[in-house]
């Protein structure tokens, strides 16, 4: 019996010992009876999380998410960052630069995936504020955006003025935001002066809150944005 001759519940039983991502690394392009099983069970063209893969892989999908039409054009759900490699972060942003011309004369960024609706990030390691601009604003960018979740490394949340600032310019659809570092000795801030230079108008649909803060004006700067805002992740706040 050839491999293609197996029936569906054999492949899904398979499939159910790997990976999404390493079932479509693997499987994919083989013939259009697996094309239509990996889109209905793995997500393919739909999702990508490259969490736990190799860097080999990584380097793969990357180039794939970025030059093929249905990837780009189909992705909802991206996840990164691996704190046992070396940074996913940089290598996925290079690739992206390698790739398009980002800035236009006007510095305006394009969004890559219009319909990504759910972006989760696990920084480990410093970033430069380059990598941290095309994550928010080419990759994360769309107006379909529901979900955003970012865990950054610790004394990097200086650059909490960015997030925010994509938070209430550029985010309009958001559901649910979680902006959280792993250690207590920095977190985020906010004051009523940022709000205001940068023209923050209130946020109509984010209804889920998860943060680490750093004191009680960042949360007053924030519900005063946040009317629709019905849960708030009090674990994940930290005041000084």
């Amino acid at each position: 019996m050839y491999f293609e001759e197996l029936s569906n519940e054999i492949l899904l039983s398979i499939w159910d010992f790997l990976l999404d991502i390493d079932v479509m690394f693997s499987f994919s392009n083989i013939n259009n009876r697996l094309n239509s099983l990996l889109y209905k069970y793995c997500g393919f063209y739909r999702k990508l999380d490259f969490r736990y893969c190799s860097l080999s892989m990584c380097y793969y999908f990357y180039k794939q998410a970025i030059d093929v039409f249905e990837w780009r054009d189909n992705l909802n759900v991206l996840k990164l960052g691996n704190r046992y490699r070396c940074c996913q972060l940089d290598l996925f942003t290079n690739e992206i630069l390698k790739s398009f011309l980002l800035i236009n004369e006007d510095k305006y960024f394009q969004p890559l995936f219009p319909h990504l609706n759910s972006i989760a990030i696990n920084q480990t390691s410093f970033i430069s504020t380059t990598c941290r601009d095309i994550l928010l604003n080419v990759v994360a960018g769309g107006l379909t955006m529901r979900r955003f979740v970012w865990n950054t490394c610790n004394h990097q949340a200086y650059h909490s003025k960015a997030f925010f600032d994509w938070l209430f310019q550029c985010s309009r659809k958001l559901h649910s935001f979680q902006l959280t570092t792993y250690g207590i000795s920095t977190c985020f801030q906010l004051n009523y002066e940022d709000t205001l230079i940068q023209n923050y108008i209130s946020h109509d649909s984010l209804v889920n809150l998860h943060i680490s803060i750093i004191d009680f004006l960042t949360l007053n700067v924030l519900t005063h944005y946040l009317p629709r805002l019905e849960h708030l992740s009090k674990f994940n706040i930290i005041l000084e």
